[in-house]
């Protein structure tokens, strides 16, 4: 049974003990060395001093014990090499005996003193790191509370629009006209492809931030990398809602897949809170250090006292109430951008404007330009 109270330092094994010893040893040793450059200036006593300290350093390094045991070694050492006659440890001068029985005393009390003053901080240390846990598990508690609260909510509104058109068609099914008919099943599609929507979004969320993915960045073309964001949300966002600015022959260091989804989701984003007429622009620039990727959509902007939440999941924003969206869009995006070392920033210039910025590592540009060499 362990009866070792959980602010006791634990009792090193083997191992442990052996480094305790090496390091006593290797301290008394440099001691000595500097004892013996000094020695022709000082007199004997003040010598002492130097093993005390380092006596003080093994008290703050390894507790009581091996500060002890540093104590009455250095004495005995300082009494062989530094007291005569040398080679002995029958000192000619009484007073030594004094001395030695200070030094014992004012050792053992500071050893006494460091190993408590050590005690202290370990836990004050320790506390510190409980309340820690309790303010991660009671953090983690209200991420479980939002997140199965942002789950209910958004599953239950395409849930009862299905149960609802499917009730109707079930119970008026020889009542509904064919077009009734039709727009009941095309309100069951609809919310259905929505419920897999927000459980994919769910679900890559849920493997970004478990640390799950591992990013595989290489270089794409910028211009594939839009064009296949664009056919990803080609159901919200048309071709001729888009412009670009944008040169197609740039290269952009990313995952691709990741990166493509990351840019769906930000488009998907515009096309609900944007507007048509100007359409969403979509630019990107390039330097040797890092790329730019913005997307401003024209729409009514960003709440300003929602935009330092806006990519934290199941966050809206009250200018978006209506617009339907999981709200995991965004925060997808920043845990993508986080993965490839960048940043992403929202603000406001006629309407919301997104910017993802991603370093180019310098191991990259020299593989490109090796690439470039060799063409």
């Amino acid at each position: 049974m362990n009866t070792r109270s959980p602010s006791e330092p634990a009792r090193p094994g083997l191992a442990g003990l052996g480094r305790e010893l090496g390091e006593v040893f290797l301290a008394i040793l440099m001691s000595t060395g500097l004892c013996e450059l000094i020695a022709d200036a000082l007199h004997p006593i003040n010598l002492i001093l130097i093993y005390l300290a380092a006596m003080v350093i093994m008290a703050l390094r390894h507790g009581q014990r091996a500060a002890v045991l540093t104590l009455l070694t250095s004495v005995m050492v300082f009494d062989w090499l530094f007291v005569a006659p040398r080679w002995s440890l029958k000192p000619t001068d009484p007073q030594y005996f004094f001395t030695f029985a200070v030094a014992l005393v004012v050792g053992l009390v500071v050893s006494h003193l460091t190993t408590q003053a050590r005690k202290a901080a370990i836990e004050r240390l320790r506390a510190l790191e409980a309340a820690r846990a309790v303010e991660l598990q009671a953090e983690a508690e209200r991420v479980r509370n939002t997140l199965l609260a942002g789950i209910s909510h958004d599953f239950r509104t395409p849930l009862t629009t299905i149960m609802g058109a499917a009730s109707s068609l079930r119970g008026q099914e020889g009542h509904l006209a064919p077009a009734q008919r039709d727009q009941l099943l095309a309100h069951i599609i609809d919310q259905a492809r929505r419920l897999q929507t927000l459980s994919s979004d769910l679900l890559a969320w849920t493997r970004l931030n478990d640390g799950a993915v591992v990013i595989e960045p290489e270089w794409c073309p910028a211009g594939e990398l839009v064009r296949e964001a664009l056919e990803q949300v080609a159901g919200t966002l048309k071709p001729d809602q888009c412009r670009l600015q944008l040169n197609e022959n740039d290269l952009l260091w990313c995952d691709p897949r990741l990166m493509t989804q990351a840019l769906a989701n930000l488009l998907a984003n515009a096309a609900r809170h944007g507007s048509a007429d100007p359409p969403v622009e979509i630019e990107v620039t390039t330097t040797d250090e890092a790329w730019v990727l913005c997307v401003q959509d024209h729409g009514p902007g960003i709440d300003p006292q929602e935009l330092p939440d806006i990519f934290r999941r199941f966050v809206r924003g009250d200018r978006a109430t209506g617009t339907a969206g999981s709200g995991l869009g965004l925060a997808i995006c920043e845990a993508v951008v986080r993965l490839h070392g960048g940043h992403i920033e929202a603000a406001n210039r006629n309407g919301a404007v997104l910017t993802i910025t991603v370093p180019v590592p310098a191991q990259a540009r020299d593989e490109l330009t090796r690439l470039m060499e060799s063409e």
